[in-house]
């Protein structure tokens, strides 16, 4: 009873809901109107036929023809009384068949059922809860980044208005908030006071709602928003946030950094201190043919061979590891040992036409991608068929279809030892690559991936490096929760610092275990200072700060072997 009275309130709550009960008892009160009526018209005609029937015979007999039983035990022997019966049956099946099913599924079972789920989903987190990150939305974006944060074990939840969608995600064991994104009572039950991050992930016109109405109510928690138009950056600010990120931007330049156009140079690609991480393609180098074991680079230049992409794959180093062709070396150090290595190492200058990138797509990402190599000076042509995304009276810029192998070879496809793929359709991308790679075997293509369930696809069909905009976003949010925690090198490849774990304190490197999960140790900050080339024999000391990199796989098992069992 206490369970029937429950589910009961839980219905009644809602208004329309009321008006719901209201509507089926009206319906319920014609439907007796009309079987007391049918109920003494049976009696007439009976008594016509010169028969008589009792008050409960002639109930029965409309209930039973009403819902079609028709049992056949009472009938009548005039065209009349049969003509009567056609009458009751029919209505009855209008009535009881068609309309009281669907009247009662619509109005009666539907709405309870939607107030069940709707109760289901959570409004609101404990007020133990702490320290958590909300994030308002749940696309691609959101998903990652939930995702990574939980690799760092910070708590986060998205939250949503659509209630359908809260369920889906309730059901997948997603840990999600229901709520209306414009209401203070929303964010108060949801303890934004109390969270060390409110991420706001929607349109620009929303977002800068959210953050009005987030700031109000906890000015003291950090708010981050992303931003689809330069425009609104400035708003957003204005509204409370405290980091605007213009997502796309970030993505352009991301792959505008990586790429190397066969420059005769190392290309650092990301700073930690007085680390530097820095690709090197390897048909630069004197170094192809050989092992790592007889080039020592350790000894000779002071430099740590970090691993190698070949034909799309990231692998660590080993001493037999032999430099092939087409690979691109990440090396670490310091810039002034990457710089030297490149006047000692490299063959030659390549041409300045080889060196060109090739840009395929024209829109925000394309155009961020040109600001970057422009500022790298690294030459570029760009390939777009909306003319209006392209400056008249410049050679640079190619009008037409990046599909026409002909509108390709214009743009110098044949000479480029470097092409970005920046559309903003997956399938198109997947396309592109698998044309350019044909097309151009030993180029390195960089593509860009909108949904990250298409990295797999990108690298299946050529491409070197793959740049998720949701990983790039996951990154940049953990990273403002922690500066310097973690750097994307490619999708499925970071760069990561992490706190001495214990069981690792009094370890050196050779014996620590860390080749073990995948993971390679980088350099290691102490006392303020950036040890770039580790002392394999140097035992490593609590308080210590390492730098690794490895695969998302190697990340979890890194924090699987060392930091679960400090926690445990």
């Amino acid at each position: 009873m206490r369970f029937l009275s429950e589910q009961v309130t839980i219905f009644l709550a809602n208004r329309s809901n009321k008006r719901n009960m209201h509507f089926m008892m009206r319906f319920a009160i014609l439907m007796l109107l009309l079987i007391t009526v049918y109920s003494l018209l049976f009696h007439a005609i009976m008594h016509y036929e010169g028969r008589d029937h009792s008050t409960i015979t002639g109930l029965y007999w409309t209930l039973t023809v009403m819902s079609t039983l028709g049992f056949g035990d009472i009938t009548f022997n005039s065209d009349l009384g049969r003509i009567f019966t056609l009458v009751v049956l029919f209505s009855g099946i209008m009535f009881f068949l068609v309309m009281l099913p669907f009247i009662f599924t619509r109005l009666i079972y539907q709405p309870w059922l939607e107030a069940k789920n709707r109760n289901k989903v959570p409004v609101a987190l404990p007020e133990a809860m702490r320290d958590h990150v909300l994030v308002v939305g749940t696309d691609d974006i959101a998903r990652t980044i939930q995702t990574r944060l939980r690799q760092f074990s910070v708590p986060s939840f998205l939250l949503t208005s659509d209630q359908g969608e809260a369920e889906a995600l309730f059901d997948q064991g997603v840990p999600v908030l229901r709520g209306e994104l414009d209401v203070a009572d929303t964010y108060q039950a949801a303890g934004a006071q109390r969270a060390s991050m409110v991420v706001a992930l929607c349109d620009d016109l929303k977002n800068t709602n959210i953050a009005a109405t987030v700031h109000e109510i906890a000015p003291e928690t950090l708010l981050v928003s992303s931003a689809k138009n330069e425009n609104s950056m400035d708003i957003l600010h204005y509204a409370g946030c405290r980091h605007v990120l213009h997502f796309t931007n970030m993505l352009g330049a991301a792959i505008g950094r990586r790429a190397f156009a066969g420059r005769a140079e190392s290309n650092i690609i990301a700073r930690f201190d007085e680390l530097c991480i820095a690709e090197v393609p390897s048909d630069c180098t004197n170094l192809v043919g050989k092992s790592l074991l007889e080039l020592n680079l350790r000894a000779g230049h002071g430099l740590n061979v970090v691993g190698a992409w070949q034909g799309g794959n990231f692998s660590g180093t080993r001493a037999d590891m032999v430099i092939g062709h087409g690979s691109v070396l990440l090396l670490s150090g310091t810039a002034e040992k990457l710089a030297q290595f490149g006047k000692e190492c490299i063959l030659h200058p390549q041409q300045e036409e080889d060196s060109t990138v090739l840009v395929l797509g024209g829109g925000k990402v394309g155009q961020q991608l040109v600001a970057t190599l422009t500022k790298r000076g690294l030459p570029f042509r760009l390939v777009d068929k909306n003319p209006k995304m392209l400056p008249e009276d410049d050679h640079r810029y190619i009008l037409g279809d990046a599909e026409d192998s002909a509108v390709l070879r214009k743009a110098g496809l044949d000479k480029v030892n470097s092409v970005a793929i920046t559309t903003h359709d997956d399938d198109l991308n997947i396309y592109l690559t698998l044309y350019c790679r044909k097309l151009r075997p030993e180029a390195q293509i960089i593509s860009r991936c909108n949904l990250s369930r298409n990295i797999k696809s990108l690298y299946g069909a050529g491409a070197s490096l793959v740049m998720a905009i949701s990983s790039l976003a996951a990154n940049s949010v953990v990273n403002l929760l922690s500066p310097g925690s973690v750097y994307l090198l490619t999708e499925g490849t970071n760069i990561f610092r992490i706190t001495m774990p214990h069981g690792l304190v009094g370890k050196t490197p050779r014996d620590s275990g860390i080749r073990d999960t995948q993971c390679n140790a980088l350099g290691l900050r102490r006392d303020g200072k950036m040890l770039v080339n580790l002392d394999p024999d140097n035992a490593f000391a609590e308080g210590d700060e390492l730098v690794l990199v490895g695969s998302t796989e190697a990340e979890k098992n890194f924090r699987a072997k060392f930091l679960q069992q400090q926690s445990n």
